[in-house]
C-alpha cells in the first residue's frame, strides 16, 4: 500500500510526521509542505500553474533599513 496519493497524476502528496503534509513531483523533489491536505493541493498546482507559464523561482530581498531621521 502507497503512504501517498497522486493528484491531477501530476504531483502527490503524502502525510509527515506531526500531521504536516508534503507535496512532490513525479521526480521526487519535494514541492511544498502544509498544515492542511487541501490547502496543500490547492497551493501545489497553483505554484505549478505558475511555473509553467514562466513563473520565476528568484528569490527577491529586501533591506528593511530605514534612511533618514526619524
Amino acid at each position: 500500500m502507497n503512504d501517498y496519493e497522486w493528484i491531477d497524476n501530476c504531483f502527490r502528496v503524502e502525510q509527515k510526521r506531526f500531521g504536516t503534509w508534503s507535496s512532490y513531483d513525479k521526480d521526487g523533489k519535494g514541492i511544498l509542505t502544509s498544515l492542511n491536505k487541501d490547502g496543500l493541493i490547492a497551493a501545489t498546482r497553483w505554484y505549478l500553474q505558475a511555473k509553467q507559464e514562466g513563473f520565476s523561482e528568484t528569490t527577491i530581498q529586501y533591506d528593511g533599513t530605514v534612511g533618514g531621521k526619524l
